[in-house]
């Protein structure tokens, strides 16, 4: 072998190898962002189980970790290294109630485009408002449809807080 396909061995194989890699983070975020819909379900479920309709005083900046300590927050919903506080893998996770005590609302805060569109989209119409940064792009009673528009244009430069309003 002379030294041109030495190199021409070595570019190919980079090439396979940054392929795989893409590939890996691909999948990975779609199993992640999966995870994260079911866990959204539970946490959906266990906050309403526990508050019955009245939602005063829910909040997840509880320092002791509340949420996580009393079953509401599933653990794959928990920082467990910082006293079970709320976060997924791409950052804090705000659960607050309303100011009334009527319903509540829950933030993932750093999301990529990606994970943002793909969460955004995740049974949006069981919620009363679904939010992508300041944007809404679905409350019930005024939407028909999720504004996917919106939706892609509100996630495109990743780094999103995506907001989802209950009941």
């Amino acid at each position: 072998m002379n030294l041109t396909e030495v190199l021409l061995a070595v570019i190919v194989s980079l090439a396979v190898l940054a392929g795989g890699y893409t590939l890996y983070n691909s999948v990975s975020d779609k199993n992640a962002v999966s995870a994260t819909m079911q866990n959204l379900s539970l946490l959906r479920a266990n906050i309403d189980d526990l508050y019955a309709g009245n939602y005063a005083g829910l909040a997840s900046d509880a320092a002791d970790g509340t949420l996580h300590k009393t079953g509401v927050l599933p653990d794959a919903l928990a920082d467990l290294s910082d006293g079970g506080k709320p976060a997924s893998k791409w950052g804090a996770i705000d659960i607050e109630g309303t100011d009334d005590g009527s319903g509540y609302t829950i933030a993932f805060e750093g999301l990529g485009k990606d994970v943002c569109m793909h969460l955004g989209r995740f049974q949006y119409r069981t919620w009363a408002k679904v939010e992508a940064g300041e944007t809404a792009v679905w409350t019930r009673g005024t939407d028909t449809t999720l504004n996917a528009s919106a939706l892609a244009s509100a996630c495109k430069d990743g780094n999103v807080t995506l907001t989802f309003t209950a009941p």
